[in-house]
């Protein structure tokens, strides 16, 4: 008994191997199509979040103009003794030995006062908010423990108080004092 050749390389079955195939690249077409869809949607909310940062940092900045209640505070007691401005390095998160020598000195000539104290951080494009808040706090912590554990100082003489980013184009240390 001869069995057909056809029967063993698929002889009619060679039109469902086409179908499969045809059925197969429809299945991919589709999927092309869907994650071409979805990338689409993911790219156009990019670029709509990108305008509306931009929108509302343009609206930050405006606000940033107004003065804070601490910047006018300091700025009245400008010219007096008991203020204290200190610059410090660009991109530095730390006190050199210079600006603690200077502080030393500052709260030397002002003893057994309530210190008002204010780390101002420059506003970088380079750097994100976060990144700034943690230059401020890395800042005011060096600052604190400065003035708790070498100067010994009561926590209970130092207020620190909230500002703004810098009104100027540097990092700034300010300092005011108070009778008790």
């Amino acid at each position: 008994m001869k069995r057909k050749a056809s029967t063993y390389h698929g002889g009619n079955n060679k039109t469902t191997f086409w179908v499969s195939y045809v059925s197969l690249m429809v299945i991919v077409l589709i999927m092309y199509v869907f994650f071409n869809m979805i990338l689409g949607f993911l790219s156009s909310m990019t670029v709509r979040n990108q305008a509306q940062e931009v929108l509302q940092s343009s609206n930050h900045v405006a606000r940033e103009r107004v003065s804070s209640k601490n910047y006018k505070y300091l700025q009245q007691n400008k010219r007096s003794d008991w203020s204290f401005t200190l610059k410090l390095k660009a991109d530095s998160y730390r006190l050199s030995d210079a600006d603690y020598a200077k502080i030393k000195e500052w709260v030397a000539k002002h003893p057994n006062r309530k210190y008002i104290v204010l780390v101002y951080v420059a506003k970088n494009q380079n750097f994100s908010t976060g990144s700034l808040l943690r230059k401020q706090y890395l800042l005011y912590s060096q600052l604190l423990g400065y003035m708790l554990h070498t100067l010994k100082i009561p926590s209970s003489n130092i207020v620190y108080q909230d500002s703004l980013p810098s009104p100027y184009s540097y990092d700034m240390i300010k300092m005011a004092s108070e009778p008790l």
